[in-house]
């Protein structure tokens, strides 16, 4: 769904299952501070190109650009009954595009029940996902390792437990007890 048919459904929405994909580069304070604006601007757009074409190839719903980030949405009526299989295999892409290189990525999915709807203010609304879901991935994200991708313990599960992933117990920010992962680095 394009932004400009979104924007013009109503405000609300309802909660659904969904996984929440982000996508972070890493190291994209030095890259500011190091670069003229317009070669970082030039990267970043380069980055969002990469990975707006892999996401859309595993049927993902671009949510946001988030400055150095892209937030993407799996829905199953989006990619069906396999779109937490559909989210992991799309981080598992992102993370091995960007394996080698300059650029370096840091991808986190999580999957759950999300509000998932037109929300905002005065006129303007956008289509997004909201809740301890997002908040999660976003967390996760953040503490991932570099060139890694890491999900909850049930996305694992629910994406078919594959190989080669590291199970580890994490302490999130605002959560009151660590977060059952799996990371795997590319």
């Amino acid at each position: 769904m394009c932004g400009f048919c979104s924007e013009r459904l109503p405000a609300g929405g309802a909660e659904v299952p969904v996984a929440v994909l982000v996508a972070d580069v890493c190291g994209y304070t030095s890259l500011s501070e190091n670069e003229n604006d317009k070669v970082v601007a030039q990267k970043m757009n380069a980055f969002f190109e990469r990975a707006s074409s892999i996401l859309m190839t595993h049927d993902a719903l671009i949510d946001k650009f988030l400055g150095d980030a892209v937030q993407a949405l799996f829905l199953p009526g989006a990619c069906g009954p396999e779109f937490v299989i559909r989210a992991v295999r799309a981080a598992e892409a992102i993370a091995t595009a960007y394996s080698a290189g300059e650029i370096k990525v840091r991808v986190a999915v999580v999957s759950g029940i999300a509000f998932v709807g037109n929300v905002g203010a005065q006129g303007m609304v956008d289509l997004t996902a909201m809740g301890d879901v997002v908040n999660t991935c976003h967390r996760l994200q953040g503490v991932a390792g570099v060139g890694s991708v890491i999900v909850t313990e049930e996305t694992w599960r629910e994406a078919g437990r594959p190989e080669g992933w590291v199970a580890q117990s994490i302490a999130v920010k605002g959560k009151a007890e660590p977060v059952a992962t799996r990371q795997r680095s590319f």
